[in-house]
């Protein structure tokens, strides 16, 4: 029996958003990062409802098989570039072939006139993501690695005349601040990503599990100690080129 597939625009909370939610959470499943990204934080709910309700800027569409929901992809849109902030699809229906046409159908979705680019990020140990990538016509442009600091360290706390603060920040995440620079976000109370490594002295680290970061280490080797978690790769092409190639018969 043939399946029902159907692909739409995700513009409304409804049964299927804890679904949604949990899905989330299986993107980093067998990364060096898992359980330390936003989706993991009691806010990040709150957050992503605000992006299907309110934003111009982003596209969320679902995927249901047989009435099942089975994935959904998040786009972010502007007028150079189509961004994949995410695409996930239910364990159960994974490497049966539906990517390709959940994101050809996502893409018939986005509004006209087209971006120029198609841009995403992906965790290279994700080899089956980067090889189908690659078969789109995208391009890795550049790397970010992702380290922790190792416990060692922790208590690793100088004082300088600088005064740092805990806030929220503007999509409702914990933060860390000196004045109006967002140097970290707390994730679930546990772990600390570090954005601006220059005030990594005046963090109370020891307050967090786990003290992440993807910024370059280099400049503070000598002092602090750092594991490689994982290795992220910006890639992109032109987007009707992606377009092309998700149409063309295999």
């Amino acid at each position: 029996m043939k399946e029902i597939i159907e692909v739409f625009k995700y513009d409304k909370i409804d049964s299927d958003y804890n679904t949604l939610i949990q899905l989330h959470q299986s993107i980093s499943e067998y990364s060096g990062l898992n359980k330390h990204l936003i989706y993991f934080d009691p806010n990040f709910p709150i957050y992503f409802k605000n992006i299907i309700e309110q934003s111009q800027n982003d596209l969320i569409s679902v995927l249901k098989i047989d009435k099942e929901f089975a994935g959904f992809i998040h786009l972010k849109i502007s007028d150079e570039i189509v961004f994949l902030n995410n695409i996930c699809l239910n364990s159960k229906f994974r490497g049966k072939g539906h990517g390709k046409l959940f994101l050809r159908e996502s893409l018939a979705l986005l509004p006209q006139p087209h971006p120029i680019y198609f841009g995403l990020d992906v965790f290279l140990s994700n080899d089956r993501a980067v090889s189908w990538y690659r078969s789109l016509g995208l391009e890795i442009v550049n790397k970010s690695n992702w380290k922790s600091l190792l416990s060692s360290d922790l208590n690793n706390i100088k004082q300088r005349n600088i005064v740092i603060t805990f806030n929220k920040d503007l999509n409702g995440f914990n933060g860390i601040y000196v004045n109006d620079n967002k140097i970290g976000t707390i994730v679930n109370k546990t772990t600390l990503l570090i954005h601006d490594l220059s005030y990594i002295d005046l963090i109370p680290l020891n307050d967090f599990e786990n003290v992440v970061t993807n910024q370059d280490t280099n400049d503070f080797n000598e002092i602090y100690h750092f594991q490689q978690l994982e290795t992220s790769a910006r890639m992109n092409c032109l987007f009707e080129n992606v377009k092309e190639k998700l149409n063309k018969k295999t």
